[in-house]
């Protein structure tokens, strides 16, 4: 699956979900803020760490944390 073209591995996990209620709960009921703010800080602290430019990514802190926080 994960050399797979995404379009297909797109619609594999899509009907994944639409026919398999347990799988499809458990998305539903996972919202993984804590989860989503570790593995954030883990990126950008490696990043800046080894001198990579984020600009992209370290200005979405805030938007991780506002998630995270209404996730909880």
């Amino acid at each position: 699956m994960f050399a797979a073209p995404e379009q297909m591995t797109a619609q594999a996990i899509k009907d994944l979900y639409e026919t398999d209620r347990a799988a499809r709960r458990i998305m539903e009921r996972h919202t993984g803020g804590e989860e989503l703010k570790r593995i954030y800080g883990d990126v950008v602290a490696t990043g800046r760490g080894l001198g990579v430019e984020m600009p992209v990514l370290e200005p979405l802190g805030s938007f991780v944390q506002a998630y995270a926080t209404e996730a909880a």
